[in-house]
């Protein structure tokens, strides 16, 4: 992996047990990062966290934990973290029973506004001076928001390249 941000690339070697190598992004130099919300999409607040760069950056959507009923904000280190490392990440929450097939169909309809360009329209009129790559999106979640995510990549991958399980 390279940083998108000044380009360095490190690697590291994973345990012997896993038998791979793993990329990582080292020697970053950190960027400003900038939070705001968005409109609801399909029953889900987005909140954003993204390099307060006018410049264009690779997306992540982020699932909380509970099926996102966990609040973005309480990972708001993390993704904070993540941004000034020179991506957009978009945090989906809300408050609701978990329902996994519901919950994964509402998380694939905001890929696809995403994908449609509904993403860009709103961080645009939100002020938000970074733009995102969707060539280069991931979807992320934590715990049981692994379920949303996995449920509504099971209903079509739409904007996502990649998945990161935490």
């Amino acid at each position: 992996q390279v940083c998108f941000s000044c380009s360095v690339s490190a690697e590291v070697t994973c345990p012997t047990a896993m038998r791979s190598s793993v990329q990582f992004l080292a020697g970053c130099a950190a960027v400003p990062v900038m939070n705001t919300t968005l409109p609801k999409q399909e029953g889900f607040d987005l909140q954003v966290f993204a390099p307060d760069q006018s410049a264009q950056f690779p997306l992540i959507l982020f699932v909380g934990g509970l099926s996102a009923d966990v609040p973005v904000k309480l990972y708001s280190d993390l993704l904070n973290s993540i941004a000034s490392s020179g991506y957009v990440i978009v945090g989906l929450g809300h408050l609701a029973i978990p329902n996994y097939p519901k919950q994964g169909l509402s998380f694939n309809k905001v890929m696809q506004w995403a994908e449609a360009g509904g993403l860009s329209a709103a961080l645009a009129k939100a002020g938000v001076a970074a733009t995102v790559d969707l060539t280069k999106a991931a979807v992320m979640a934590q715990s049981a928001g692994n379920h949303v995510v996995g449920q509504g990549l099971a209903d079509g991958c739409s904007l996502a390249k990649g998945v990161i399980m935490i």
